[in-house]
């Protein structure tokens, strides 16, 4: 399946604009976090007629600021598990809208998050399939689509 960059900036666009005031704006490649830097990932696997993974990195100065916005609360307020809910629901919402591109049936699962600094995600079986950096914010976010290879 090949998915149109303008169809996930869109999304993506439609998703940081709408629910959280926040301007995502596509680029080349993303300056990306220091491995030093806390950063995180949510990954929302599609299963049915189409299989793969949608997933959504991004630095934790974003995270903070998108739940800081998602709850109208102060970036100091913020607490790991109202991010790891942030993280999660603009995963789900991410990946709800680009299922809505997929041929046939599917349907998604659970939104997963993990958070550290310098760690990696695998997906076992996933080929990425399309990858859009954008900035927002000053900040780094990454969405990435992975189909069952």
């Amino acid at each position: 399946m090949d998915f149109s960059a303008d169809d996930i900036n869109q999304i993506t666009s439609d998703i940081w604009t709408s629910t959280l005031g926040l301007n995502a704006q596509p680029v080349d490649k993303a300056s990306e976090a220091s491995s030093k830097e806390r950063s995180l990932i949510g990954c929302i696997q599609i299963m049915g007629d189409w299989e793969g993974a949608v997933t959504l990195y991004c630095s934790e100065g974003l995270a903070n600021m998108a739940t800081a916005s998602m709850f109208d609360m102060a970036l100091e307020e913020v607490t790991d598990e109202e991010l790891h809910d942030t993280l999660g629901e603009l995963t789900n919402m991410t990946a709800g809208n680009i299922k809505t591109l997929l041929p046939g049936d599917c349907r998604i699962s659970l939104p997963s998050v993990a958070e550290g600094i310098d760690y990696k995600v695998s997906i076992p079986g996933g080929k990425v399939t399309f990858q859009q950096s954008f900035e927002c914010e000053g900040h780094p976010l990454l969405i990435t689509i992975l189909e069952r290879a």
